[in-house]
Order: structure tokens, then C-alpha cells, then sequence
């Protein structure tokens, strides 16, 4: 099943380490938000100078999230490095 951000409230996974971008205007499918192939989490120059706000997601830009136990419920590295390359608004 794919999950979207706006179901994050209720998805403990997208919810790892309140890095959760269910934010207003701090979303991970348009690209504000990424995490890298190490998890650490990545955020876009452009949340602030798009919506100025997301400073608690800076506060927590570069740190690694929690991943779920359960590796069928992580993310893939494909599909990680994909985000990061195609969604992930880098400026």
C-alpha cells in the first residue's frame, strides 16, 4: 500500500523522530523534505523561502531519523536515492 504524507498522523513510520512532514507546506512528496540513503534528513532551502516557516525541520536537518524494526516497512535505498535526485527541492 502507498502511503502518502497527508496519512502520516496515524503512520507511525512517516512519524520517526517527529521528523514527520505532514508540516503545512513541509511536504516530503513536494520535495521540501528528503532523507538520504544514511537517513539523515534533508531540507530544502525552499520550505522557508517558499512558506517561511519549517524552522523545527531545520532544527533537525542532518540528523538520521528512526527507521521501523521491520525492514519490509523501511525505505529503499532506489527509491530513497530517486526522491533525492528527482522530487527533493535542492534550491
Amino acid at each position: 500500500m502507498n502511503r502518502t504524507v497527508d496519512d502520516c498522523h496515524t503512520d507511525s513510520a512517516c512519524n520517526a523522530n517527529h521528523g514527520c512532514p505532514c508540516y503545512r507546506g513541509a511536504r516530503f512528496d513536494e520535495g521540501y523534505l528528503g532523507i538520504d540513503t544514511s537517513s539523515r534528513l534533508h531540507v530544502s532551502p525552499r520550505l522557508r523561502a517558499d512558506f517561511e516557516n519549517g524552522s523545527e525541520f531545520y532544527d533537525r536537518a542532518g540528523r538520521t531519523i528512526d527507521l521501523p524494526d521491520a525492514r519490509a516497512n523501511r525505505p529503499g535505498k532506489e527509491a530513497v536515492t530517486w526522491h533525492m535526485d528527482t522530487v527533493y527541492r535542492s534550491r
